[in-house]
C-alpha cells in the first residue's frame, strides 16, 4: 500500500493531469486485500465468535460505506452529476454495511453452543460457581447488548442518510453523516467483537 501511495503522489507532483485510472483501481484493490487479510487474521477456531467469514465482510462493508460516503461529500462540492453517481454507490455501500453488520451480529449470537464448559472452580468461598457462563458470549446479553443495538441502529442510520441524500440530492451533508454513522457503528461492532471473543474452552 505504501508503494502505491508513493507512486500516486509522484504522479500528482510531476503531472498536471490526474493520476491514471489503473493506479486508482490498484489502490482500491490493495486496500481491499489489506482489510481481508486483517479480518482473516482473527479467524481462528479457538475463538468461535471470531471464526466467521462474515467478520471480514463486515469490515469491508463499513470501509466501503465510509470511503464512498467521503467521495459523495467531495463530489457534491464539485458537480451535481458527479455527486449523483457517487450517491448511488453510497446508497449501495451503506446498505451492504448494514446487512453485513446485522448478519455478523446474528452469526456471533449463534456461537453460544460451540463453547466447551469445564464445570466449576474450586473456591472455598464460592465452591459451586461456574468458571464462565457461555451465555455471556452472546452479542445480545450482558454488557454487549447495548453496544450491539447501537451498532445496528447506527448502521441502519447510515443507510437512512444515504436514502435521504438520494431523495434530497444534498450529498455534501448526507455523505458526512454516512461517514460518521458508519464509523461509529464499526467501532461499536469491534467493541462487541472483543467483548464476546472468548476462548472455545470457557475457563
Amino acid at each position: 500500500m505504501f508503494v502505491v501511495m508513493v507512486i500516486f503522489f509522484v504522479y500528482l507532483r510531476r503531472s498536471e493531469e490526474n493520476p491514471p485510472k489503473w493506479l486508482a483501481w490498484n489502490a482500491v484493490l490493495v486496500s481491499l486485500v489489506l482489510v481481508v487479510v486483517m479480518g482473516h487474521s482473527y479467524m481462528i477456531p479457538a475463538r468461535p465468535t471470531w471464526d466467521s467469514v462474515l467478520q471480514p465482510l463486515s469490515l469491508i462493508g463499513s470501509g466501503f460505506a465510509m470511503g464512498i460516503g467521503i467521495f459523495a461529500a467531495l463530489d457534491a462540492m464539485r458537480s451535481q452529476s458527479a455527486a449523483t453517481y457517487s450517491g448511488i454507490l453510497a446508497l449501495a455501500s451503506s446498505g451492504l454495511s448494514a446487512l453485513t453488520t446485522i448478519c455478523y451480529v446474528i452469526a456471533m449470537s449463534t456461537c453460544e453452543n460451540t463453547f466447551v464448559s469445564v464445570g466449576y472452580r474450586y473456591d472455598p468461598t464460592h465452591p459451586t460457581h461456574a468458571l464462565v457462563d457461555a451465555a455471556n458470549y452472546s452479542a445480545f446479553s450482558g454488557g454487549s447488548l447495548s453496544l450491539t443495538i447501537a451498532a445496528i441502529v447506527l448502521a441502519l442510520a447510515a443507510f437512512a442518510c444515504a436514502f435521504w441524500g438520494k431523495k434530497s440530492t444534498k450529498w455534501s451533508i448526507a455523505g458526512r453523516l454516512i461517514v460518521v454513522c458508519s464509523c461509529a457503528s464499526a467501532i461499536l461492532l469491534r467493541m462487541v467483537f472483543y467483548t464476546i471473543g472468548g476462548s472455545v474452552f470457557a475457563f
